[in-house]
């Protein structure tokens, strides 16, 4: 499931290493509407805050923090009090907040991006090492080559909605395609798509 961030407001409550990891992939994702909670914040937010998409709010959060959870969307407990990570949770659950915690109902994964091509990784919050590992393994395996096929997919996908009525011939002739060797050792898009126009031309007849 991927969704817009954009107009989304995130809480973070917590101003430590945690909390600006978090802080910095919201922005990442296009988030404009970040708000940190703590009582002090690391010296890496400042470079953040030139982004102009966060907010900082200082506070004693065992004096409090609800009033912080009205129109969220997600909430990130980071602190180095479990406790107040639980109460945090446990309140916004209540109000039908997304909660990412290790508790919590949500898991940010590991983003591969490659141009059109977007890959999420994730091993449900059980190893965040293996996630990253696996995130530079594919990020060494995507190359420009697929961004190409990427591209003359696209294309046949549309030519085949207007030509091929039978769904399971279009897949088939899609499969046939994307196994295709020596189509994947072509560069130039055009060739592509008239080798792939072939499969087409296979199964109309």
């Amino acid at each position: 499931l991927f969704v817009d961030l954009e107009d989304k407001r995130i809480v973070i409550f917590g101003g430590g290493r945690v909390g600006y990891r978090k802080s910095k992939r919201f922005i990442e994702e296009g988030c404009n509407e970040i708000i940190v909670v703590s009582n002090s914040f690391l010296n890496d937010f400042e470079e953040l805050a030139k982004t102009g998409r966060i907010k900082f709010v200082e506070r004693d959060l065992t004096k409090g923090f609800s009033d912080l959870l009205e129109k969220t969307f997600m909430v990130v407990p980071v602190t180095d009090n479990e406790q107040i990570n639980k109460d945090i949770m446990n309140d916004a659950i209540k109000r039908g907040i997304l909660v990412n915690y290790r508790f919590g109902d949500v898991f940010l994964p590991s983003i591969v991006r490659k141009d059109k091509i977007v890959i999420a990784i994730s091993t449900l919050g059980l190893s965040p090492a293996l996630s990253r590992f696996l995130r530079i393994r594919i990020e060494e395996m995507i190359d420009e080559r697929y961004d190409t096929m990427l591209d003359v997919l696209s294309y046949i996908r549309k030519f085949l909605i207007d030509h091929v009525k039978d769904r399971d011939k279009r897949e088939k002739i899609l499969a046939n395609i994307l196994s295709d060797k020596d189509l994947w050792n072509l560069s130039n898009k055009d060739d592509m798509i008239k080798i792939a126009l072939k499969y087409v031309e296979d199964k109309e007849e």
